[in-house]
């Protein structure tokens, strides 16, 4: 693993995030959360590095509706993306907050919300 001539299994990228002391989508995604710079996710295409973050991180589907279905679609996402004990009650405020900064991701995003 350490001279790139073998995949990690997910066990040992695990063991490496709780050895640094991140989370596993640290070890995975790229270290910016910027809405102007674009990762190609095999099977996928190009992605901005913010939604990778927001899929990564459990927020929201990577192909995310920008009409009338949006909220269904983040509610659909979250229900399925973590167990139903971490799904918060307050998921619309959560929802409407996701809301207001993909609005704004015009902007760099990589600041604080």
């Amino acid at each position: 693993m350490e001279n790139g001539t073998r995949t990690p299994s997910a066990l040992e990228v695990v063991a490496l995030a709780l050895a640094l002391n991140v989370n596993v989508s640290r070890l995975l995604m790229p270290f910016t959360a910027s809405s102007n710079e674009q990762f190609e996710l095999p099977g996928v295409g190009k992605v901005s590095a913010f939604d990778m973050w927001l899929w990564a991180d459990g927020w929201q589907p990577l192909d995310l509706p920008d009409d009338e279905n949006t909220g269904r679609a983040l509610l659909d996402f979250q229900l399925h993306a973590r167990p139903p004990q971490l799904v918060k009650p307050e998921a619309r405020e959560d929802w409407e907050r996701l809301r207001n900064i993909r609005a704004a991701k015009g902007d760099d995003a990589s600041g604080e919300h």
